[in-house]
């Protein structure tokens, strides 16, 4: 991992994973559905939402909230890891088990957490600890994520860090 100055935590110390739900054909609610091409490396997309249906138990456990960071937990090599922050919009959404959800603890700013994540996704990080069956379908297992170590900053220095980096971003498209 990257060397710092800031003290390094497990996510599942400070973060909860939150269970995931199937989707199913037999289900007997009509849900709008997080796709893993809803995640993308410029934020949530929900171009990537699709119809589905889930049993409606499920569809209330698997709903949702804003500031939840979502990571695609299976996928191709290329695109396993893929982590972005849902803002909340559109409201009442579901993600499948194709996601892990991420509820950041009162220590965690969402968008800093989700740009670490981000960045290990864009440095091949999740390409080489994910594993599965076949090399093309590759699988984050929760276990993953939950003994991630990752620096962990005060809040207001995590903020300051999702700013700086923001603003480096802006400045590279004008």
């Amino acid at each position: 991992m990257l060397e710092t100055a800031y003290p390094t935590v497990r996510l599942g110390d400070v973060c909860d994973l939150i269970p995931a739900r199937s989707l199913s054909t037999k289900g007997d609610e009509e849900v709008t559905a997080i796709t893993t091409a809803c995640l993308t490396e410029t934020g949530f997309d929900p171009a990537g939402l699709k119809e589905a249906k889930m049993h409606a138990e499920d569809a209330d456990q698997a709903t949702v909230g804003a500031g939840e960071v979502l990571v695609a937990r299976s996928n191709t090599a290329e695109l396993v890891g893929r982590a972005s922050v849902y803002d909340g919009s559109p409201a009442g959404i579901v993600a499948s088990d194709l996601v892990i959800r991420v509820q950041p603890g009162p220590n965690v700013d969402s968008d800093y957490l989700g740009a670490y994540l981000s960045m290990l996704f864009a440095t091949g990080y999740w390409q080489e600890v994910s594993g599965g069956a076949s090399g093309s379908m590759k699988k984050i297992r929760r276990t993953h994520l939950r003994g991630l170590e990752f620096p962990l900053p005060t809040l207001r220095q995590q903020r300051h860090i999702v700013a700086e980096v923001a603003g480096m971003l802006d400045a590279q498209q004008d």
